[in-house]
């Protein structure tokens, strides 16, 4: 079995991942990857103790389906 590389795309994903800042404000249409980029940042901080996150979407089937299906940002 192969390994999927996930990476941001160049732009406003690799900008938003890169920040060293405490907060970071990244807006966009839909489909631009908000969502994909919010995911991969949490990723990092997983291993962490005491690591917790909540993210709020409008309806919970928007994470769970680009987590659950690998979907890449549009």
């Amino acid at each position: 079995m192969s390994m999927i590389e996930i990476r941001a795309q160049p732009g406003p994903q690799h900008q938003f991942l890169e920040s060293t800042a405490d907060i970071v404000l990244y807006g966009g249409t839909t489909g631009s990857g908000k969502s994909f980029c919010k995911l991969m940042e949490l990723t990092r901080h997983t291993n962490h103790k005491g690591f917790g996150a909540v993210i709020f979407r409008h309806t919970s089937v928007q994470v769970h389906m680009k987590v659950a299906c690998g979907i890449p940002p549009n």
